[in-house]
């Protein structure tokens, strides 16, 4: 059976140490499209490892428009397509609104 435009779609996202993902599935669980993007992590000491914010959430929006691409006509069908906004997105506290 193949699948159709209207049947419903799972984003899955995930934020890792080493990478981010987006994962969509089928309502029987079949994984249709993946995405990861890298991460690149700074240690400021031996036991302390930080991520950039703005970075984290930038490799979520570069998987999340690659699994889209990846669905091609099925995504026109999705709620969430015209994500990410085209206004940037700022992690609270980074914005000009958190500088003190």
């Amino acid at each position: 059976m193949s699948a159709t435009t209207d049947e419903p779609l799972y984003l899955c996202l995930d934020q890792g140490g080493h990478s981010s993902r987006a994962l969509v599935f089928d309502r029987l669980g079949r994984q249709i499209a993946a995405a990861r993007q890298p991460l690149t992590a700074s240690r400021t000491d031996d036991e302390r490892v930080e991520y950039d914010a703005c970075g984290l959430v930038n490799s979520l929006q570069r998987c999340l428009q690659d699994a889209l691409q990846q669905l091609g006509r099925r995504a026109s069908s999705w709620p969430g397509r015209r994500w990410p906004p085209s206004v940037p997105i700022s992690p609270a506290g980074t914005g000009p609104t958190g500088r003190r």
